[in-house]
């Protein structure tokens, strides 16, 4: 139950940061495909959305240039996806404890 709340929780900061919709998401790896899915799209046709997006929900710059060296689009679109569901789920978790 309490990991219902925080990929619910999770796919909603998603959704607000990165201006789409995220919806039906019943667990991690449903939120991870939908949002490889999102990614790859912004990195091919929205890319400075995709850097707007990282900015406000605070992910490591270094760790953004890091992933941005991956040459194989598919492993870039997982190392970026990994680094947003890091950073919103640690933000889901601490906003669920607080309620």
């Amino acid at each position: 139950m309490e990991e219902d709340k925080i990929i619910t929780t999770a796919s909603e900061l998603i959704s607000e940061h990165f201006l789409v919709k995220i919806s039906d998401v019943q667990n991690e790896n449903m939120l991870r495909e939908k949002l490889e899915e999102i990614i790859a799209n912004l990195i091919k046709y929205n890319f400075e959305r995709l850097v707007q997006g990282l900015y406000r929900i605070d992910v490591a710059e270094e760790k953004f240039s890091e992933a941005m060296k991956e040459s194989d689009f598919d492993l870039l679109v997982h190392k970026i996806t990994n680094l947003i569901l890091n950073r919103e789920i640690e933000k889901a978790k601490y906003r669920n404890r607080k309620m």
